[in-house]
C-alpha cells in the first residue's frame, strides 16, 4: 500500500489529529502516575501523525516514535519529533532490557501477524523498566459496528482481537498484572426507559480498549484505572436491560389487554342496558296507544257528554254569580241564536224556509240588519279603514242596541234577502 495513500485514508477515517489529541488526553492519570519515576521514557510503536508524541513532548517526556509509514515519519519530523521508520520488533530487540518506562502501541496490533505479535510482546516485557508499563490500544470488536463494519475500512487490518485473547497472549508473556480498559464512542443516556436511545448508545458505546500490561504488579493502582474508561463491557448488561424492557413491555400489553377487557364488558353492559331500555320504551308505547285508545272511548261515550254538560252547567252558574241574571241571559242568547242558525245553513233544505220567513217578517229582517251593521262597526272593520262616522244604508238602526253580534253567514242571509 502506498505511503500517501494510507495517510490520507487516516486523515478520512481515523479522525482529525485534534480529535485524537482530545481521546488521548483520557491517559492522563497513567501519564501522572509513572512520572513519578524520574527519567520517565517512552517509545511509541506507530507513532502515525504524532498526536501521542506531541502530548508527551508536552509534558517532558524523553519520546521517540517509529513507524513503517514513511509519510508519517515525514509528518512527525516535521513537527519537531524524533521518528524513524523501523519495525516495531527490530526496534525493541536493538534496545538494551529495563531501558523504557512507557511502551504504548496505538491502532497497531491489529496490523501484526499473531505470532509475530507474541514475540513483540516478549520483547516489550525485557525492554520495560520494572515500574514500567505496556500500553496497547485497538479496535473493540464487543461493539457489533466496529466487528462488523468498521475494522474493515482500514485494509490493513488482518483479523478483530477480542480483549480477553489479548489479556490471556499478554498474560502469557510473563506480565504480572494486565488489566482491560473499555474506552470511547457514545455516553450513556440518562434515560434508562428510552430504549430506543439504548440501542444507539449500545452499537456506538466503547470502540476501542486499551490493554495495560504492568511488569511489576500494583504500578498502577486500581484508583488510577478507573480514571480510565470502563473495566465492564456492556453487552451483558444491555441484554439484562433488553431483557427487563421486554418484559416491561409484556406487563403493559397484559395490562392493556386487561383493561381492554374490562371496558369492552362495561361496554357490553351498556348495550344490555340499552336493549332493555328499547324494550320499556316499546312497551311504554304500546300501554299510551292503549291508554289514548280508552281516553277516544271515553270522550265519545255518554258518561264524558254528562261530565261536559254539567261542567258548562258549573261554569254558567258561576258566570251567572259575577255578571248578573241578564248578562247571563243576553249570552245564552247570543249562543243559542248562533247554533240555531249555524244548523239551518247547515241543512240546504232549511235555508229556503229561513229566507221566505225572512220575507215573511219585516222584524227578523231588521233584526238581521241591525246584527249586520253591528258586524260593520267592530274593530275589525276599524281597522280595515272604515270611518268611525261614515253614514250607513239603514242609520236609522244604528243607535239601536244588537241582540246579537252578525256572523259572516247572516251577512248572507241578509244579502240574499235583499237580492229577493
Amino acid at each position: 500500500m502506498q505511503d500517501d495513500f494510507y495517510l490520507r485514508l487516516e486523515q478520512r477515517f481515523r479522525g482529525s489529529e485534534s480529535h485524537i489529541a482530545q481521546r488521548l488526553a483520557q491517559y492522563t492519570p497513567l501519564l501522572e502516575n509513572l512520572e513519578k519515576n524520574p527519567g520517565a521514557s517512552a517509545l511509541d510503536l506507530g507513532c502515525g501523525r504524532g498526536e501521542w508524541l506531541s502530548l508527551l513532548v508536552q509534558r517532558q517526556w524523553q519520546v521517540r516514535g517509529i513507524d513503517l509509514n514513511a509519510s508519517m515519519v515525514e509528518r512527525c519530523e516535521k513537527q519537531g519529533f524524533e521518528a524513524h521508520q523501523q519495525d516495531a520488533l527490530s526496534c525493541l530487540k536493538a534496545l538494551p532490557g529495563q531501558s523504557v518506562t512507557l511502551i504504548s502501541g496505538f491502532h497497531i496490533a491489529e496490523h501484526i501477524v499473531f505470532d509475530e505479535l507474541l514475540e513483540i510482546i516478549r520483547e516489550a516485557y525485557r525492554v520495560l523498566a520494572p515500574e514500567g508499563v505496556l500500553l496497547l490500544e485497538t479496535p473493540n470488536p464487543e461493539n457489533l459496528h466496529v466487528g462488523a463494519h468498521s475494522f474493515y475500512m482500514d485494509p490493513s487490518h488482518r483479523h478483530p482481537l477480542p480483549p480477553q485473547l489479548l489479556q490471556f497472549a499478554i498474560q502469557e508473556q510473563g506480565f504480572a498484572q494486565v488489566d482491560i480498559r473499555r474506552l470511547n464512542g457514545a455516553a450513556r443516556p440518562q434515560n434508562a426507559m428510552a430504549f430506543g436511545d439504548q440501542i444507539e448508545w449500545f452499537l456506538d458505546a466503547n470502540l476501542d480498549y486499551v490493554v495495560f500490561a504492568q511488569k511489576s504488579p500494583q504500578v498502577l493502582s486500581g484508583q488510577v484505572l478507573d480514571r480510565i474508561g470502563e473495566a465492564d463491557a456492556h453487552a451483558l448488561e444491555f441484554y439484562g436491560m433488553a431483557r427487563e424492557y421486554v418484559e416491561q413491555t409484556h406487563q403493559r400489553i397484559e395490562k392493556g389487554g386487561a383493561l381492554a377487557q374490562k371496558q369492552q364488558g362495561q361496554v357490553n353492559v351498556l348495550l344490555e342496558q340499552v336493549q332493555q331500555n328499547e324494550v320499556q320504551i316499546k312497551q311504554h308505547q304500546e300501554i299510551l296507544a292503549l291508554h289514548q285508545e280508552v281516553l277516544a272511548q271515553l270522550q265519545s261515550s255518554g258518561l264524558m257528554r254528562l261530565v261536559r254538560f254539567v261542567n258548562r252547567v258549573r261554569r254558567l252558574v258561576v258566570y251567572t254569580r259575577h255578571h248578573g241574571l241578564g248578562t247571563t241571559g243576553q249570552l245564552l242568547g247570543k249562543k243559542l241564536s248562533r247554533g240555531v242558525g249555524a244548523w239551518i245553513m247547515a241543512r240546504p233544505s232549511l235555508q229556503k224556509w229561513a229566507l221566505r220567513c225572512c220575507r215573511q217578517s219585516p222584524g227578523l229582517t231588521q233584526w238581521l240588519q241591525a246584527s249586520i251593521d253591528q258586524e260593520a262597526s267592530t274593530p275589525e272593520d276599524q281597522e280595515t279603514g272604515t270611518p268611525e262616522n261614515q253614514e250607513t244604508d239603514t242609520p236609522e238602526l244604528v243607535s239601536e242596541p244588537p241582540v246579537i253580534c252578525a256572523s259572516p253567514r247572516s251577512v248572507e242571509i241578509y244579502q240574499d234577502l235583499n237580492r229577493h
